[in-house]
């Protein structure tokens, strides 16, 4: 699956190459996600998308046979005095709204430190539980991404060391039936830059397999693989880790398409790196998915008519 509903990292790279600010550039933001999902949707089984920078730009270049993701997250989050953050839904939108534009799926990012206090941590997980009702009472699937993050003055080699013992952390306090996720998003529970195979000191990707395959036994549903921005080629060898580990899949952006945006505002350089390079990393991608083993029977989803509908218009 394809991500294409990340904001900040758009916004600012729109803003820079036009020397105009970040909050008049939704317009451009949402033209670049559209020439993302025009030249790769048809390679990928879903496509997740943000409701109103990207939504109205890929609906009518989504094919019918992939899937329509729609985000809930605020991409603004709450931080406290000490540094810890609390995710919000985007003002004016929700579980139904998604789900009345179409909404195959829905996902929620959650900021999340285990090392947290108490009511930053009964926060996020009292906002994930919400999420999870209200997929399971209109009948679609919960994607739940969880990601760490450092908090302020915290140094790089200190986080960087405990991000796998915070990763295992992250995923148990998570692995409860009771939160109703239909699918995980998991960030390799490594940082890259702490890999011994691509020049780090910190761990080795054999380390990182039996982490993810701890991961496999422990959650109540399928994960799959984000790529947290990390380069291609490290993502294709994440990607072949982790399906060794149990992973069902991808669901990752910027390791596919982000040098095709870099090269903003050459629209034609854009659509040619789009349709040359990030094509060939699906496709690598794809031969390890496909490669993968059967997984359990598929639960029978509904299926939402795309755009605004009533209830009464959903089809198996």
């Amino acid at each position: 699956m394809l991500a294409v509903d990340q904001r900040p990292p758009l916004l600012k790279l729109v803003s820079e190459a036009l020397g105009t600010p970040e909050n008049v550039v939704g317009a451009e933001v949402g033209l670049l996600k559209g020439l993302i999902a025009d030249a790769l949707a048809g390679a990928v089984t879903g496509l997740l998308i943000d409701p109103f920078l990207g939504y109205p730009r890929v609906l009518s270049l989504l094919p019918r046979a992939t899937g329509l993701l729609l985000t809930l997250e605020d991409h603004r989050f709450e931080t406290t005095a000490d540094g810890y953050r609390r995710s919000g839904l985007i003002r004016g939108w929700d579980v139904d709204a998604a789900v009345r534009a179409g909404a195959d799926a829905l996902k929620l990012l959650v900021w999340y430190r285990p090392d947290a206090p108490a009511d930053v941590r009964t926060a996020q997980e009292a906002l994930v539980r919400l999420v999870g009702d209200a997929c399971a009472r209109v009948d679609r699937p919960f994607v739940l991404e969880l990601l760490l993050y450092p908090l302020a003055g915290e140094p790089p080699d200190v986080y960087a060391h405990r991000f796998p013992d915070l990763s295992r952390d992250l995923v148990e306090a998570f692995a409860a039936r009771s939160f109703l996720v239909d699918l995980y998003k998991l960030a390799l529970p490594g940082r890259p830059d702490g890999v011994r195979e691509w020049g780090g000191t910190l761990y080795g990707l054999p380390d990182l397999g039996d982490a993810m395959a701890r991961t496999t036994r422990l959650l109540p549903a399928p994960w799959v693989l984000l790529s947290g921005g990390m380069p291609s080629d490290h993502f294709i060898e994440s990607l072949r880790l982790a399906a060794a580990a149990g992973a069902r899949g991808y669901l990752a952006g910027r390791a596919i398409w982000w040098r095709a945006v870099e090269a903003y505002p050459d629209i034609d350089a854009v659509r040619r790196r789009l349709n040359d390079d990030a094509s060939r990393v699906l496709q690598s991608l794809n031969r390890i998915v496909q490669a993968l083993p059967p997984g359990p029977p598929a639960s029978d989803w509904r299926v939402g008519t795309r755009g605004p509908a009533p209830q009464e218009e959903w089809v198996r």
